[in-house]
This record gives C-alpha cells, sequence and structure tokens, in this order.
C-alpha cells in the first residue's frame, strides 16, 4: 500500500517538473536571465573595482577617484592599512591628476 502511495507521488512529482520545465514562465526568465548576464557581470567589476580603489590594493589600486570621498582623486592610503602591509606612505602624491575612476573602467570596458 505505501509503495503504491509513493509511486502515485513519484509521478506526480514527475508530472509537476515537466510541466514546469516546459512552461513559457521559465523559458521567459531563463531568457531574461541571459540577455542581463553582461550588465551584471560589468556592473559587479565595477563594484568591486571602486572598493580596490577606496583601499588602494587589488588590480584597481592604483586609480584616483573614489565617489563620495573627494572629488579630485583617490585618497591617501589609510594608515591603518599602510601599517598593516608594512609600507611607508609619507611620500604619497596628491590626487590631483590623472584620469577619474569612471573614466578608466569605462573607457576600458568600450
Amino acid at each position: 500500500m505505501l509503495s503504491k502511495y509513493a509511486d502515485e507521488q513519484r509521478q506526480k512529482l514527475a508530472q509537476a517538473d515537466e510541466a514546469f520545465e516546459n512552461s513559457s514562465t521559465l523559458k521567459e526568465l531563463l531568457a531574461r536571465s541571459e540577455a542581463n548576464k553582461a550588465k551584471n557581470k560589468k556592473d559587479i567589476q565595477n563594484k568591486y573595482c571602486y572598493r580596490q580603489a577606496e583601499l588602494g590594493v587589488g588590480d584597481c589600486g592604483g586609480l584616483r577617484y573614489i565617489p563620495g570621498l573627494t572629488e579630485s582623486g583617490k585618497q591617501k592610503t589609510p594608515q591603518w592599512l599602510a601599517d598593516l602591509l608594512g609600507v611607508d606612505v609619507s611620500g604619497q602624491e596628491e590626487a590631483s591628476s590623472g584620469k577619474t575612476l569612471k573614466e578608466l573602467i569605462y573607457e576600458k570596458g568600450e
């Protein structure tokens, strides 16, 4: 009796799975997801590039513009980070020259 009930439940679940896999909703969502994939990837890369520039580390650590912190350029490397890395930051240049981070990111992507 229990095996018969279990078989019926498996069949119902299999039918429901098949109906979902063939549904127009799933196909529409997959198409929309694929269309947004490149945009979302670029947005994530930009977000992490901004963070790296803010801390002065990583691939974008040498870039100059940090949104919300300065208008003209990258803030000096924080002293706590310099101490942690064991580097001297006394001779850091002012951030008054060079391209902004947005310019560097979006020129690179085009």
